[in-house]
């Protein structure tokens, strides 16, 4: 079967989580009531329904998880299932499955308003907020991002969704976008921020896609997602070296490079 679909970003935590076993997998594939699922999961059901697409892939619901065979398979083709999805939902304020995408908050913090200035009237036309401390900067500060396996998952979606407490915020190759700040986030303001410390290695395999290689830039790009994805935590230490295949994988067949043990 083929269609658009989404993909879910999120953390396991320490909660309960639902995940397909042998034991229970011909149950699941008559139907699973939304209602026994984790929050999280139940939301993101909510918002693929919302954008009328007709499938979500979810990790713990897609690969057997005490089959060693099914993993070894779906966890070399990361990058095919977050690379090939429409959009992906991030639940980035959440430490678990239980706390969910949606977040109680004044909508009046997020609300772009005009400013006036006594003397000279309306500043120039576009859109104005409080700083509050560059919200849409931190987002790789979010639970989400201090986990291991999301780093790919972010860097193969073409598109993501980011559900935080603060605002929502998007983020493409293209665009910077987020509630406060609908139009493209301006470039002295991420610079060197959180939300852009490695993203620049998507850039640069998406112009490397019939294009003579920037060997050099990717070489930078490599560097620095190393640095950041060491930072992050791995529940299975065995994980390491898997946790970035997707990325590795799409590097090798733009270069013709070999990676050895993370070089």
């Amino acid at each position: 079967m083929t269609g658009k679909y989404v993909t879910l970003s999120h953390c396991w935590g320490k909660a309960q989580i639902s995940r397909l076993l042998t034991s229970n997998q011909a149950d699941f594939e008559r139907g699973i009531l939304i209602a026994t699922l984790p929050v999280t999961f139940q939301q993101a059901i909510y918002i693929t329904r919302f954008l009328d697409i007709p499938y979500l892939w979810i990790d713990s619901l897609c690969i057997v998880q005490n089959s060693a065979t099914d993993w070894e398979v779906e966890s070399a083709a990361m990058a095919k299932v977050y690379g090939h999805g429409l959009v992906n939902i991030a639940a980035a304020s959440s430490a678990d499955s239980s706390s969910g995408l949606f977040f109680d908050r004044d909508p009046a913090i997020v609300q772009p308003f005009t400013v006036y200035t006594p003397g000279s009237g309306t500043l120039a036309e576009g859109w104005y907020t409080w700083e509050d401390n560059n919200r849409w900067c931190r987002i790789g500060e979010e639970p989400l991002h201090q986990r291991g396996w999301v780093l790919q998952e972010r860097l193969l979606s073409s598109r993501t969704v980011h559900f935080a407490k603060s605002e929502i915020i998007w983020h493409c190759l293209q665009d910077i976008g987020s509630q406060s700040i609908p139009t493209r986030i301006p470039a002295a303001g991420w610079i060197g921020s959180q939300i852009m410390d490695y993203s620049d290695i998507r850039i640069t395999m998406a112009e490397m896609r019939g294009v003579t290689p920037k060997r050099a830039k990717l070489s930078r790009d490599w560097g620095l997602l190393v640095g950041h994805y060491t930072r992050c935590g791995l529940t299975k230490g065995e994980d390491k070296l898997v946790a970035v295949f997707g990325i590795v994988d799409l590097i090798e067949q733009l270069t013709g490079d070999c990676c050895l043990t993370g070089m």
